[in-house]
């Protein structure tokens, strides 16, 4: 993980020179990238504890990570977020865990400003305009650009952001708001089934398929910042006032950082902020899921055939692929018509790809 955090197998490192003004510092995003990478194989409390040792230091984070056992500093962490939230006009009774940031190790990275440093950059997640980026020395203007900002500002800056990505402000401000799919229409779409019958054997397995089978379908909410970070779905399905369980859905895009993950986690509100509690155990199932892949075309320059070819040649005949096999049909080239033809015999091929592989073969 270089030099910016110290791992093994039980305690994290995170040392006191990458927090500079209450704000994590990273060296690049791939650093920043490889960090969360190695924290993610690392067990939970062990996180949570580094992290909690930076809270007694003073860094707050967008999301702290806090055991579920050090009720003490979830109670004084609450104190401290209500008190926040009173000081910008926002309602006490507002939950708290919106969807800016959905990726929890990120979230605890970024502090409660929305602020985090990565190659010399201030990065800052604004609500309702985007991740707006300015060098480090800057970082007092982009404070004042924020001050005098009118909201009717505002509210043209989102809509000129089209399509998502990078966009120049002024000479020392740049925006980013993560790209929309085909910049197009789009949406949430899924769905899970229920039914089936109790049955009377013993066995622990049917008796968890029986329970998943009753389930009833939890209502997807979708987060007001969909065009601005990406997607963000989440449920929860509340047991009393003060526990629950909520699964998260989300892919994001920060423009120092990119997720997409599916989190399932017990909550217990303490102060009222909600908080991860301990569960002796959680299943979550994917009833479906549809993934989509920018694979770049192979070039395919030459083929033989060893019964025909005697060695790699460029060909006008197609090539097809059948379970996983290559063929082509014989070719033959008429230097008079300056034609070629092709018989009816398939003949398995070899390819020589020169450049991006074959995918799924």
């Amino acid at each position: 993980m270089g030099k910016e955090t110290l791992l093994t197998e039980t305690s994290i490192d995170l040392p006191n020179n990458v927090i500079q003004n209450g704000r994590f510092v990273f060296s690049s995003t791939k650093s920043l990238k490889t960090t969360i990478e190695e924290l993610e194989k690392v067990e939970l409390e062990v996180v949570q504890k580094s992290f909690e040792s930076k809270y007694e230091k003073g860094f707050r984070s967008y999301k702290p990570m806090v055991s579920p056992n050090n009720l003490a500093l979830q109670s004084q962490l609450s104190n401290e977020i209500t008190l926040k939230k009173e000081q910008k006009g926002t309602s006490k009774n507002t939950d708290e865990d919106n969807d800016l940031i959905s990726d929890p190790l990120l979230a605890a990275f970024v502090n409660d400003n929305n602020e985090i440093i990565v190659n010399d950059s201030l990065y800052k997640i604004v609500e309702d305009q985007g991740v707006l980026i300015v060098h480090l020395k800057d970082t007092t203007y982009l404070y004042d650009y924020l001050k005098n900002q009118s909201k009717t500002s505002k509210i043209s800056l989102r809509a000129a952001s089209d399509c998502g990505g990078y966009q120049q402000m002024d000479d020392r401000i740049t925006l980013f708001i993560a790209p929309i799919d085909d910049c197009g229409g789009g949406g949430y779409s899924g769905g899970g089934s229920s039914g089936g019958s109790s049955s009377p054997v013993v066995d622990p397995e049917i008796k968890l398929q029986d329970i998943i089978a009753n389930l009833k379908n939890c209502d997807i909410n979708k987060s007001f910042f969909q065009n601005l970070f990406g997607k963000s779905y989440s449920c929860t399905e509340n047991f009393d006032s003060s526990h629950r369980i909520k699964t998260e859905f989300w892919d994001q895009s920060w423009g120092f950082y990119k997720s997409a993950g599916i989190l399932t986690k017990t909550q217990t509100k303490t102060l009222g902020i909600w908080w991860e509690s301990n569960s002796d155990e959680i299943h979550m199932g994917i009833n479906k899921i549809l993934l989509k892949y920018n694979v770049p075309a192979p070039e395919i320059y030459k083929y033989k055939n060893p019964n025909i070819h005697s060695d790699f040649i460029k060909s006008l005949s197609p090539v097809y692929i059948y379970n996983s096999y290559y063929y082509t049909k014989n070719e033959s080239f008429n230097s008079t018509l300056g034609n070629a033809t092709f018989n009816n015999i398939w003949y398995t091929t070899t390819l020589k790809v020169e450049k991006n592989s074959i995918p799924f073969l």
